[in-house]
């Protein structure tokens, strides 16, 4: 997907991250896994709000497939740059 590309890109991260989407929710922006991770990025909620997506009974951004790119991909970098790998 030419818009994960180009966050990745963006923010210095390995351009094979682009694959995670498909095998984390089968590319489903609905997806719900029995832990409760949601979205493209089967993002946790605790992780979606660190991470600044908002979460409540109106509204879920982990579902967004824009915003959470950019939420999965800041808290992947993070941890790249946290472990360097």
């Amino acid at each position: 997907c030419p818009i994960f590309e180009e966050v990745l890109d963006r923010k210095g991260l390995p351009i094979e991250l682009k694959y995670l989407p498909i095998v984390e929710s089968a590319f489903n922006p609905i997806a719900v896994s029995s832990a409760g991770a949601t979205g493209l990025w089967q993002l946790m909620h605790g992780t979606g709000k660190m991470m600044g997506l908002d979460i409540d009974s109106y509204a879920d951004e982990r579902r967004d497939p824009k915003l959470s790119t950019e939420a999965a991909t800041d808290y992947l970098k993070k941890l790249y740059d946290m472990y360097g790998d």
